[in-house]
């Protein structure tokens, strides 16, 4: 993917509580579980998202590069902050 995949991802709707780090589109909530977190989220499974707990925040990482964000990873952000 090219910059222009980064540039449409910030410019949707929907992703306010994710920013794009270097290491691609990243976002933390405070959660009791992880259950809570992202269960039932369609199309997290198979995608490399990297889920990283410390203490009650889970931090989630769509990508591994910036340059990787497609239209897909929009909606899997969108759904995993809908979910928390």
């Amino acid at each position: 993917m090219s910059k222009q995949g980064w540039r449409d991802f910030l410019q949707g709707e929907g992703v306010d509580d994710w920013v794009t780090p270097h290491g691609g589109a990243t976002a933390v909530f405070g959660v009791f579980s992880l259950a809570e977190a992202v269960s039932g989220v369609p199309g997290l499974e198979g995608e490399g998202v990297l889920l990283t707990i410390a203490d009650n925040r889970l931090t989630v990482r769509l990508t591994r590069g910036l340059w990787q964000l497609e239209p897909r990873h929009l909606d899997l952000a969108r759904a995993v902050s809908a979910g928390r």
